[in-house]
């Protein structure tokens, strides 16, 4: 996680194919929304994060996802942040094929932590199969 001069959040997602063989129809998508603390995260897909295609992705191969905040971090909105009013999250969802046709997902979620130094886990949304 980063910020741009402006204030937006960056978040670089990376992907990599640990595996001995590659990830076909391989697509990815990636988001961020901020919701009130006390509303459960749900993933919401806008027209804002389309989806990629890398198509295969080899054994070794990395794809790097940014996404940036919709608008900068105001201070008020930093202190709510800080107060536990809202979090930020960052979360993703890729799919692919192995070499047997056999479909595969993962889906991941995390939350930009209170005093902003960096990402915590979500409690749901982090899966795969």
């Amino acid at each position: 996680m980063d910020t741009t001069p402006d204030g937006s959040l960056i978040f670089v997602v990376t992907l990599t194919n640990y595996g001995k063989t590659p990830a076909i129809k391989f697509t990815s998508r990636i988001g961020m929304k901020s919701f009130p603390t006390a509303e459960p995260f749900r993933a919401v897909w806008t027209g804002t994060q389309p989806e990629q295609t890398v198509s295969v992705l080899y054994p070794g191969a990395v794809v790097k996802m940014t996404s940036l905040s919709d608008v900068p971090f105001t201070p008020a909105q930093r202190e709510a942040l800080q107060a536990e009013k809202f979090r930020t999250y960052v979360y993703g969802h890729i799919t692919y094929e192995d070499v047997f046709g056999n479909p595969h997902y993962t889906e991941y979620c995390g939350f930009v932590l209170k005093d902003m130094s960096g990402v915590g886990m979500c409690g749901n949304h982090n899966d795969c199969n």
